[in-house]
């Protein structure tokens, strides 16, 4: 009985989580990771069921844009997201502490939406290869600890993608698809990750996913999308305010 209450609460999740992706471009794993940790009970098996779902999602839509990828932009991310994300599936596995990646989760969350919320609209940089190690970077420390480095790349492909949706869509979505791969084979090959299980709960997940896919096509264009975004990043706040009290009462 633990097990089913357990597979319909991750595909409760997914589903809202892929809903989300499909109709607003992003928030899969914000949602995911908000609410799984605390189901699964293990932080770092969160991490990998997300990534696995995650990378189902975004096959299909980057391999069918690929020709639309603007890969000169690709490239210095994906090397600062390469570059990171094994320092911190390794740190994950090790920490002795989970309670204090709640944290750290928390205030990234809240920052994260005090950025989309207030500066979004009024910061501007352009896309050069300093600026694409960074973004890379904070996104691949942030898919290592918490199968969530789309932020990061939201903010610097909206700036850079030439304000081509189809060029945007594609370059993030084939960013999204490579750091997948090679992050879930990096917690293949470190173990402890993908345990009976996260294995066990999979099917539910991947199924929650494309049904919630499905759902998001469905009212596409029917939803104010900007309206949705915003409550997306007062719940980005919220989950961040949430996470940290609840780290900090367990403490």
């Amino acid at each position: 009985m633990e097990f089913w209450i357990s597979a319909l609460l991750v595909s409760l999740v997914i589903l809202a989580g892929a809903f989300v992706q499909r109709v607003s471009g992003f928030g899969f794993g914000i949602i995911v990771m908000t609410f799984l940790p605390h189901i699964t009970g293990s932080f770092p098996e969160s991490t990998a069921l997300s990534a696995l779902v995650s990378l189902f999602m975004t096959c299909w839509v980057a391999l069918s844009l690929v020709r639309f990828c603007s890969w000169k932009t690709l490239v210095f991310p994906l090397i600062g997201s390469l570059a990171l994300t094994v320092p911190c599936l390794l740190y994950l596995k090790s920490a002795a502490d989970r309670k204090i990646l709640f944290i750290i989760l928390g205030a990234l969350l809240i920052l994260l939406s005090v950025y989309f919320l207030l500066l979004s609209d009024r910061v501007r940089f352009r896309a050069h290869w300093y600026s694409g190690l960074a973004f890379g970077s904070v996104s691949g420390a942030m898919n290592g600890l918490f199968s969530m480095g789309g932020p990061p790349m939201v903010i610097y492909f909206l700036q850079t993608s030439e304000d081509d949706k189809k060029v945007y869509l594609a370059t993030i979505q084939m960013f999204f698809l490579i750091t997948n791969v090679f992050s879930t084979a990096a917690r293949a090959v470190i173990g402890g990750f993908f345990t009976a299980d996260i294995l066990k709960l999979l099917p539910f997940g991947l199924a929650a996913a494309a049904a919630g896919v499905f759902a998001g096509k469905a009212v596409f264009g029917k939803l104010d999308a900007k309206r949705l975004k915003y409550v997306i990043y007062g719940f980005m706040a919220l989950s961040g305010l949430l996470n940290i009290i609840n780290a900090l009462a367990g403490s």
